[in-house]
């Protein structure tokens, strides 16, 4: 039966012509669930001082999102003018026949090690996929710091979400992203909104804190018009270094510009593009999405006097490399030490650099087990690898005892860079092309097992009588034309070591390396066995190792 409800001065029809006059709940996302009811209605009043006609309502949607999410964008907030929500629910405004707000959005929680770089325009947004808190690069101090100043809400502006967002525009279109988003959400427990929750601004949430030795960047309030304008250019002033005490906008986090941005980069999605190497013998599990910042830790790799403006290794995408069940060891991956001092890698997996847009490692090689009957010999230079195809430790013939000893005096634990050149000369004399590498990540049925990546002597401990030689390696290595590994060892100790003699005594300091590519030349003299096909491709020296 029709029916109308007469507010103040106006009378309101709701004759059953088009009990959904806005239709279906018109968004339909993958990570929320909807609960609508189509024969709700209510009439809002006008809550400021003029005659503004009531707001009809008929229809209310509420948005769950999953369980670990803390905000919800899209429904309208508090701030619509003249009316009051605070429930984050959507309605239908009979109106103009439309559902109110936008499309359902979840954030999930911030984290500031996740971090969306454009170098190019020196901005990032710290905290999530597409949202966080916005940070700009500056060029004296070489250091990231916030943008303050950023006026969501405060008194005398008394702004609406919607006055900010040019700025919000134009800080995710630095970012690649389409466009922004929102400023304020809906906070959520448990996916859930709170009865009566009014929407908030994203920076009361986030409320980042930073040194005061960062520099700060004051927004301005007039926008840039420009073409190709940066939110650089919206800047009105830096402060380098501590604040000033009336300095308001500066000293509190509660300013710090936050926000949410349009899901959808619009370039550089994969700024290294996709995972570079495919070999037959690996399973490659990548996500594209991972960003991370790594931050120089002078105590560790450097020293206490290193310069405090080291430039952050930004990383946007992450690869695991799974080798066969029957593999012990994983060459390829950079680690902590080499590649990038100062910055901690130790889970074997692969990173894409944003700063030089390249992969970090080389191709990956799994090494099988360690077999002291698998031995590759060349017996025109006296020298020998023990344990598998391409890798294993090195033996060298001495021919005053007319037997073959190990190459001790291995310093493993120096930077990698600073014994490949042993190592190419110990592959070159075998007939590899050159030295692949001296250390490598530790393997259980060929997958990573939470491990620092070891030197492969302490992996192999390969075990000799007291009786063989030992040929202790110099730490200068000979340079004319024709030189052998022979011609690197600085003495043989023929029978047991010297008290006191460490490089001698100890098993850990065994010269133990992988070689890479084809063997040049086969040894007639020499014995091959081989658990993987003979002659397989094996790649160039790891960048990481």
């Amino acid at each position: 039966m029709p029916f109308k409800i007469k507010v103040s001065n106006f009378s309101i029809d709701f004759s059953p012509v088009d009990w959904r006059p806005c239709g279906d709940f018109p968004w339909d996302t993958d990570d929320v669930t909807v609960d609508c009811d189509y024969s709700y209605t209510d009439v809002k009043q006008w809550s400021g001082y003029g005659s503004e006609d009531p707001l009809v309502l008929q229809g209310r949607c509420t948005v769950t999102c999953p369980v670990e999410a803390d905000w919800l964008v899209g429904p309208p907030i508090s701030t619509y003018p003249g009316y009051y929500f605070y429930d984050g629910a959507y309605y239908c405004n009979v109106g103009n026949s439309t559902w109110m707000g936008s499309e359902p959005v979840c954030l999930d929680p911030h984290d500031n090690s996740t971090v969306i770089t454009n170098e190019s325009t020196g901005t990032r947004l710290v905290g999530g996929e597409f949202y966080g808190c916005v940070e700009l690069y500056d060029d004296i101090t070489q250091q990231w710091g916030p943008v303050r100043g950023w006026t969501a809400y405060e008194y005398p502006s008394w702004r609406h979400p919607e006055d900010m967002m040019p700025w919000v525009d134009l800080a995710c279109g630095n970012l690649g992203f389409r466009e922004g988003l929102a400023t304020w959400a809906y906070r959520l427990t448990n996916g859930v909104i709170h009865t009566y929750a009014w929407g908030d601004h994203l920076q009361s949430h986030y409320s980042p804190s930073y040194p005061s030795t960062v520099p700060k960047f004051m927004v301005s309030q007039s926008l840039p018009q420009g073409e190709g304008a940066t939110l650089h250019d919206a800047i009105d002033r830096v402060v380098r270094g501590p604040c000033p005490s009336n300095d308001y906008y500066c000293s509190r986090d509660y300013s710090t510009m936050c926000l949410a941005c349009a899901r959808e980069r619009m370039h550089d999605l994969r700024p290294c593009g996709d995972f570079p190497w495919d070999t037959d013998d690996i399973t490659v599990d990548c996500d594209y999405s991972y960003t991370d910042v790594k931050q120089w830790d002078e105590y560790v790799y450097g020293s206490a006097t290193a310069p405090p403006t080291e430039p952050h290794l930004v990383l946007q995408g992450r690869c695991t490399v799974t080798c066969p069940v029957g593999a012990d060891m994983l060459v390829g991956p950079m680690f902590s030490g080499y590649q990038h001092p100062g910055y901690h890698m130790t889970d074997g997996a692969y990173y894409c650099n944003v700063g030089n847009r390249t992969w970090t490692g080389s191709e990956p090689v799994c090494l099988g087990h360690y077999d002291n009957t698998r031995v590759i010999t060349n017996e025109s230079t006296g020298t020998r690898l023990v344990g598998g195809e391409f890798y294993g430790c090195v033996e060298l013939y001495d021919d005053v005892t007319g037997q073959w000893g190990p190459v001790r005096g291995w310093r493993g634990y120096m930077y990698m860079e600073d014994r490949m050149a042993w190592a190419d000369l110990a592959c070159r004399d075998l007939g590899f092309r050159e030295g692949l590498a001296t250390w490598a990540y530790r393997l259980t049925n060929g997958v990573f097992n939470n491990s620092w990546a070891l030197p492969l002597q302490e992996q192999y401990r390969p075990s000799y009588p007291s009786t063989v030689p030992k040929f202790i390696v110099s730490l200068s290595l000979p340079q004319w034309e024709g030189v052998t590994l022979h011609d690197a060892i600085d003495y043989v100790v023929q029978g047991p070591c010297p008290s006191g003699d460490w490089d001698c005594s100890n098993e850990y300091s065994t010269m133990c390396l992988a070689c890479a590519g084809e063997r040049q030349h086969e040894d007639p003299h020499g014995t091959v066995h081989c658990d993987l096909p003979c002659g397989s491709r094996h790649v160039g020296r790891s960048s990481g190792f």
